[in-house]
């Protein structure tokens, strides 16, 4: 059992400084509650604008100044940081998640595969890597966005052991009854907790949420201010809702699609 945040704010375009200065605080107000585990949503260090000049502009390393920053909190408070930002790697530029244990090691990356509209005009997408990462609260998933709309990646992570997959976001408004619908089905389909980072402002829906592995909302943002959401994670509840509810037991083994993941690093 843990506690799990999701910081739900809003980011400012062309204001990069104000928007990482926001996130670190709002990480360690999270921090100061308890939290063990402190994700943040998409894009949030310079705004979802879908500029490819723009985007290259504010593009960070993974070995790079930003990340060892990021790096250095998660050892200083003791925390699990996942932190999407946008990555250039070989010229190429991806929308990533970096997930930090709390020794401030750096656990694994995810590269956002499914890429949403005018996002295939800017990044290039990441392999159909769907791996998990082993953390000392135990093992996490990460989907980006537009990923968690399709049931497969999620069932991938929970075949590989996820016990809870963390969505960071920029989730619009007109899509709304979508994240109501989809996060829910994710946990049931698998019996796992998710809990999806949204932003807010602009035309993000906010409502950022944690589900339990029964597929039941156990607290939610507001849709319409920045907030700072705790939420308990029962991972021990996981067995006996496969118990209860034995999808994953019951699926036939050509029907499993783990032949086509990579695990790793």
């Amino acid at each position: 059992m843990y506690l799990a945040s999701a910081i739900q704010m809003e980011s400012e375009i062309n204001n990069e400084e104000k928007n990482i200065t926001k996130g670190l605080s709002m990480i360690d107000s999270a921090a100061k509650k308890g939290a063990k585990v402190i994700c943040l949503p998409e894009l949030w260090s310079c705004g979802y604008y879908l500029s490819k000049e723009y985007i290259r502009c504010h593009a960070k390393h993974v070995k790079g100044s930003f990340i060892k920053m990021l790096q250095r909190i998660a050892f200083e408070k003791n925390v699990i940081l996942i932190v999407p930002f946008p990555e250039i790697e070989n010229d190429n530029i991806y929308v990533s998640t970096i997930v930090i244990d709390d020794d401030g090691n750096i656990s694994g990356k995810a590269q956002k595969s499914f890429l949403w509209g005018d996002e295939k005009d800017i990044f290039t997408p990441g392999q159909l890597q769907f791996p998990i990462f082993k953390t000392s609260v135990g093992n996490v998933g990460v989907l980006i966005c537009y990923e968690l709309e399709f049931p497969e990646p999620s069932r991938i992570q929970a075949l590989l052991g996820a016990d809870i997959i963390f969505a960071p976001s920029v989730w619009s408004k007109g899509a709304e009854e979508r994240w109501d619908i989809q996060l829910p089905a994710r946990a049931l389909d698998n019996q796992i907790y998710v809990m999806g980072i949204n932003a807010v402002g602009g035309n993000a829906c906010g409502k950022s949420k944690l589900i339990d592995c029964y597929g039941q909302i156990k607290e939610e943002c507001p849709k319409d201010s920045e907030h700072i959401l705790l939420a308990v994670v029962e991972t021990e509840k996981i067995k006996e809702a496969r118990e209860t509810i034995p999808y994953l037991h019951d699926l036939p083994p050509s029907l499993k699609p783990l032949p086509f993941v990579k695990n790793g690093k």
